[in-house]
């Protein structure tokens, strides 16, 4: 989708935010009631699928009769020009997976907040008989205000019956997959409570349980092996939490909690001081398991010599063979399929650089590939519409019927530059790149500024209005670092002109001084203080020049910043300039010779010009470019 593009005529697109195995998700604007809304279309290679567009309709529509706080709401389907839609509410924020990220460790009662709303949205989807079967902290999305909404309600659903080839999305929620999910049982509620026990213990921690070099030895680990204790990682954590954890996770489906309102009710008291001093949660097999091995402390301690029972070993070694053996079934399967890709015949990649849409999807055909998707980008030397590359790269060998993402471009796009100043630096270059533009084509300079804020816009060239083309050309912003804290540039080899130019902008003090140099004449020879010293508006810089052999050694003058004599927008005016210009053309110096045996002497300081009553103070900038 381009950006401007109308879908329906009503949901103009402003960005993409975000891809899954299905669908594309894209910021857009409803042209009717005037909102920002997320809009989901299904990806370019399911367009033609009948069964994909039958599963995408309906569970569209299951999606859309859930209503709850907690939910993200669904607001339109459709279709417009082939195109299969969902439009839904844009929550401004991030997902959970990013939050715990960020915020790890998670205090208890904030955790317990997250889970009870996720909780309650769960309970709504599950009276609606409908089983979530992905859930995981990316597809649960949190605002600044600490609201957590579930979403992909129902397209999760409609993968896990489709015939299509779900390895990646199984292996992409494999961290959070249930013991029946992963045998290929189908979902049930429980499934969706052991997800969840599964989040709480990512919410408590910072990491998942169960980790591992591939998807099946994750998805063995969740049969196989108990859930690790949350209390090791943290033991301030409280026993009844995490019983929530245990109980939640329980291989056996029947051993979990009935319902997601129970398990609510019982995390709504982990909390309480009565819940103190509660007893680790145990499996009724692992109660059987203790009772056994107490009867037999018991029967030791009354007689001498007791052999171990071997009659419950055996019996305990054949449920593990058992078991083993399902496991061995399972693993001979996977290693099957994953052959079966390894041996698949290969091809590489054409270049398809210039060519239209329709040409690139019949030289794919030929190399037996196909088209995964269709994602847009302004270019100046590609027409539009015409593919710019590909992803993998052209020349990449990959196995038969590998899916090629096209970059396609839009050919070159007049942009009109908007006023940013006194904006945030980081918006405005989202929203640049938003817009079309590449980081390369914008150039960021901070800057010493003790009338706008740290990161701030203070000037942009060119100013708002401007026509510009994206791709061709640039866009400076000058940002403000503060009154202080800048780091001085190493000015060595620099020309004098450029040492203005760069100083001008300081609000510092400048210091000439010269000395014979077999280096070309008014070049930075050094300079005090040294290079990345941090920098204050009013400080002074002492710069030497190198000059002719014949000329003093001694000569020095001072000048006043620039920013103090003029105003922003005038050029910067040459210290050397004679006396007898008027003040108002140059700034304030003085210029003492010295003889040629005496060593750098105190500059003599004459009176300062009077500033202009319109200037402004001119920042330092931390030019990058020398």
């Amino acid at each position: 989708m381009e950006v401007g593009q109308k879908i329906n005529g009503r949901y103009e697109i402003i960005r993409g935010i975000g891809s899954g195995g299905m669908a594309k998700v894209y910021l857009a604007y409803d042209l009717i009631l005037n909102r920002e809304v997320a809009v989901k279309i299904l990806r370019f290679d399911f367009q033609n699928d009948p069964k994909a567009l039958q599963r995408f309709q309906r569970e569209a529509l299951a999606a859309s009769e859930i209503v709850h706080p907690n939910v993200v709401e669904i607001y339109d389907i459709g279709e417009d020009h082939g195109l299969q839609y969902i439009v839904m509410e844009y929550v401004k924020g991030t997902d959970l997976k990013t939050y715990i990220y960020e915020n790890a460790p998670i205090s208890f009662d904030k955790a317990v907040d997250i889970m009870q709303q996720i909780l309650s949205a769960v309970a709504v989807a599950h009276q609606h008989r409908i089983i979530h079967r992905d859930l995981k902290p990316q597809n649960i999305l949190i605002n600044g205000a600490g609201e957590c909404k579930i979403t992909d309600f129902g397209i999760a659903v409609a993968l896990s019956e489709t015939s299509i080839t779900q390895t990646s999305t199984l292996l992409g929620s494999v961290h959070y997959l249930s013991p029946e999910q992963a045998r290929g049982a189908n979902a049930i509620p429980q499934s969706d409570i052991y997800a969840l026990g599964i989040i709480l213990y990512e919410l408590l921690t910072g990491k998942v349980p169960f980790d591992g070099e591939s998807a099946v030895s994750i998805a063995l680990k969740h049969f196989q092996e108990e859930i690790p204790s949350v209390r090791k990682v943290n033991p301030n954590i409280p026993q009844a939490l995490e019983n929530v954890i245990f109980k939640a996770t329980a291989k056996d489906p029947n051993e979990r909690y009935r319902s997601v309102n129970e398990m609510s009710e019982d995390l709504s008291t982990v909390l309480s001081a009565t819940r103190v001093n509660e007893p680790v949660f145990l499996t009724k097999k692992e109660q059987a398991e203790l009772a056994q091995k107490k009867q037999a402390e018991k029967e030791k301690e009354q007689q001498k010599e007791v052999e171990p029972p071997k009659q419950e070993t055996k019996k305990k070694k054949k449920k593990k063979k058992k078991r083993k053996w399902w496991l061995w079934v399972l693993l001979l399967l996977l290693l099957l399929g994953v052959g079966s890709f390894f041996l698949q015949p290969k091809t590489s990649v054409p270049d398809l650089t210039g060519k239209s849409v329709n040409e690139a999807e019949q030289i794919l055909q030929k190399q037996h590939l196909k088209i995964d998707d269709v994602e847009y980008e302004f270019d100046s030397s590609i027409p539009k519409n015409h593919v710019i590359r590909t992803k993998p790269k052209e020349g990449t060998t990959v196995k038969r019927y590998k899916k090629v993402l096209l970059i396609v471009s839009r050919g070159t796009e007049s942009y009109t530059m908007k006023n940013v100043l006194g904006q945030n630096i980081d918006d405005v270059v989202a929203s640049l790149e938003n817009d079309g533009w590449n980081k390369k084509d914008i150039e960021i300079t901070k800057c010493l500024n003790s009338t706008f804020d740290k990161n701030m816009i203070f000037e942009q060239e060119p100013s708002a209005q401007t026509k510009l083309t994206v791709g061709k050309d640039k866009i400076s912003l000058l940002v403000s670092v503060g009154s202080s804290g800048l780091p001085l540039e190493d000015m060595s080899g620099w020309s004098q002109s450029e040492v203005e130019q760069y100083l001008s902008r300081n609000g510092l003090h400048v210091i000439w001084k010269y000395e014979p140099s077999n280096k070309e004449k008014g070049t930075v020879l050094r300079q005090e203080p040294s290079s990345n010293t941090d920098m204050s508006i009013g400080d002074s810089v002492v710069v030497t020049l190198a000059s002719d052999k014949e000329t003093s050694s001694g000569n020095s003058y001072e000048g006043t910043p620039a920013s103090e004599n003029r105003p922003q927008s005038e050029a910067p005016v040459n210290p050397t300039t004679p006396s007898s210009t008027p003040a108002s053309e140059a700034p304030a110096v003085s210029e003492e010779h010295t003889p040629e045996s005496t060593q750098q002497s105190a500059p003599t300081e004459a009176p300062a010009v009077e500033p202009n009553n319109g200037a402004s103070e001119a920042p330092a900038v931390e030019n990058t470019n020398h």
